[in-house]
């Protein structure tokens, strides 16, 4: 499967959902992937890939030059993977387009990611609903959102960010007024 993807010039997505990868074809995917530069989706969502999955997944993609969706949607992803996700979207200069509901980031992965919003000038859409985000990650990415101006959607939803977390989302509209914040009251 390796040299498929090294070798192949015209790919440009890959949709491995709901393949039962677990964290091992996850890392194997994560090897195709490294020398594939003509790749610009990636679907890995629903396989259950963890956090060392995620890690593969994470190192292909700061090497792959040209990705622009990252959709890692239902992986019993924690927060290591959270920080791990963070310093893609921090060295990234291509992905547009992050998918990460359904999983476990938490305060303290969404916090870092929301911090590597502060520089990052391409993601466009960041989906981190259902990841057990309190309000200290609601804050974080309030915070952000005061800095950044390229995120255009950002879906906080069915979190625990409580009304603080609520209200710091809802204060940043005044400042940004760009991006598209798809909260539940």
């Amino acid at each position: 499967m390796e040299d498929v993807f090294r070798k192949n010039a015209t790919l440009e997505r890959l949709d491995f959902s709901m393949n039962g990868l677990k964290e091992m074809g996850a890392i194997a995917v994560g090897h195709a992937l490294e020398g594939n530069s003509s790749l610009l989706s990636s679907n890995v969502g629903s396989n259950e890939i963890k956090d060392s999955g995620c890690k593969a997944i994470a190192a292909a993609v700061k090497q792959h030059s040209k990705l622009q969706e990252l959709i890692l949607n239902d992986n019993m992803l924690e927060q290591e993977s959270g920080v791990i996700l963070a310093d893609v979207v921090l060295h990234s200069k291509h992905l547009t387009r992050l998918i990460l509901n359904n999983n476990e980031l938490g305060s303290i992965g969404s916090s870092a990611i929301a911090k590597a919003l502060h520089t990052n000038s391409t993601l466009k859409e960041l989906d981190i609903s259902r990841n057990n985000i309190c309000k200290e990650g609601a804050i974080a990415f309030a915070q952000a959102l005061e800095i950044n101006r390229t995120l255009e959607i950002l879906r906080p939803y069915v979190n625990y960010i409580g009304l603080q977390g609520k209200r710091a989302l809802f204060e940043v509209r005044k400042v940004n007024k760009k991006c598209i914040l798809e909260i539940q009251f």
